[in-house]
């Protein structure tokens, strides 16, 4: 699991006119999350961002990704141009991750039971405590 301020699947070049100091400062950075981009991304089971404030899930060069930015602050429009692999998205409600992590023992192996874990994440939305999403 990455975790990370940006999604990793955000082109920063698209971003709007005055998110930048200056035109450099954008090409580095869009530099360096392309970079990240190009190791990261099909190598690792899941991404964790935040940035934008809203909720979106889906899958991004096989690597299942959430954008989880709906803890406060005013919500920002979806931009799903971003987000090719987008397969769910909410931007009205704040909202939480709460993830659970369950131990169990998987098929046997020979003749040993291999103990692994489950996690299961709820996207919960503040303040009524109403599950906006589950995987």
């Amino acid at each position: 699991v990455v975790i990370s301020h940006v999604a990793l699947h955000l082109d920063l070049n698209l971003l709007t006119e005055g998110s930048w100091p200056d035109s450099y400062t954008q090409s580095q950075a869009s530099q360096i999350l392309k970079s990240y981009q190009d190791v990261l991304l099909g190598n690792v089971n899941m991404t964790l961002s935040g940035h934008d404030h809203s909720y979106q899930r889906g899958y991004i060069n096989g690597t299942y990704s959430l954008v989880l930015g709906g803890g406060g602050g005013k919500f920002t429009s979806l931009h799903p141009r971003h987000w090719k692999g987008l397969q769910f998205a909410y931007g009205s409600t704040h909202h939480f991750l709460l993830a659970e992590v369950k131990q169990h023992l998987a098929k046997k192996e020979g003749s040993k039971e291999k103990p692994c874990e489950k996690i299961t994440f709820k996207v919960i939305s503040e303040p009524k405590g109403k599950v906006i999403d589950s995987l």
